[in-house]
This record gives structure tokens, sequence and C-alpha cells, in this order.
């Protein structure tokens, strides 16, 4: 039991981040209008007090602010367990050594206090596994530009520039 009080730091994490990514998520490209899910098979993207979107537009607005959704969890996780976890997962320094190539450390910059103890933590963790992350200059230039129309309350251009950045990647979340 925790002595805290707390919620543990992912959960604390994703509540903080929650605003802002529902923010990029309202000007994600959608392909097509989806029917709400009503009753026994729907399935709840809320976290605590916060309602999140889909996992497309989630990861879209994750990666379009240069913050990989993949480091949010790694957070939570202590360097055993992260040993453990490298054990059985024989990708993960390679996945996040893909994922990171996409991380802009500007996305401080428009983060909420909330949010930044967990993904500095995620940050410490993969930088203790020493991988080789290959920076995309490019994709890093876009999302200087997302954050900077962010911080000017520039929205409108928003669409434009996560489409941008979702061909850099050649995906979109």
């Amino acid at each position: 039991m925790r002595s805290s009080g707390k919620p543990p730091l992912s959960k604390r994490t994703v509540e903080g981040l929650a605003e802002t990514i529902n923010l990029f998520a309202r000007y994600v490209p959608r392909r097509r209008m989806r029917k709400l899910h009503i009753g026994l098979f729907g399935y709840s993207r809320r976290i605590g007090k916060v309602s999140l979107p889909r996992a497309i537009g989630f990861c879209s607005a994750c990666y379009s602010m240069g913050l990989p959704p993949e480091i949010l969890g790694l957070g939570a996780l202590s360097s055993q367990e992260l040993r453990a976890l490298e054990s059985i997962y024989r990708n993960l320094r390679v996945d996040l050594a893909l994922a990171l190539r996409y991380f802009n450390a500007r996305v401080f910059e428009i983060l909420p206090k909330e949010a930044k103890e967990g993904i500095l933590r995620a940050l410490d963790l993969a930088s203790a596994l020493d991988l080789s992350v290959e920076e995309d200059p490019d994709h890093k230039e876009v999302t200087a530009r997302v954050i900077r129309a962010v911080k000017n309350q520039n929205y409108g251009v928003l669409p434009e520039l996560i489409v941008e950045a979702g061909l850099l990647r050649r995906f979109l979340g």
C-alpha cells in the first residue's frame, strides 16, 4: 500500500498529459467517423478523472508534439523491473531507440508540471539502457514548429503539421 496516497507515477503522467493530448487529438485527420460504442461492447478510455482519445489520435498527438508514447509507461518501472522486461522483450532496446528518434526535448515547453516527472524518469531509464538513438532532424524541426504553434495558440496550423510529421514517420499514430 502506498503511504503517500498518490496515484502511481504513470497514471499521474497520463492524467497530466490528458488536456494537451486531447487538444492535439482534435486536429488529427479522421479517416472515417466512428459509431459511438455504448454499453457492453464499448470500452473506456478514461484514466482517473480524465478521458482520452482513441489509440490513433492518442499516439498521433504524442508523436506530433515530439513525445513518443512508448516512453510514457517506462517511467513507472523500477530499474529491476526494466531489466526483467528486457529479458522477455527481446526487441525492447531496438523499439525504444526507434521511438526515441522522434523525441523533441522542447516538448517540455508545453507540458504541464504534472506530466514532467514521469517523462523525465522514463528518459533516465531509457538512458540507462545505453540506447543508440539516431535523431530524425526533419521530424524534430516539424515538432518544433508544432510546439511553437501551440505556445502561440495558433491551432489552425496543427492539422497540416500533424500530417507533415506523420509523413516523415510514415505513420500517423
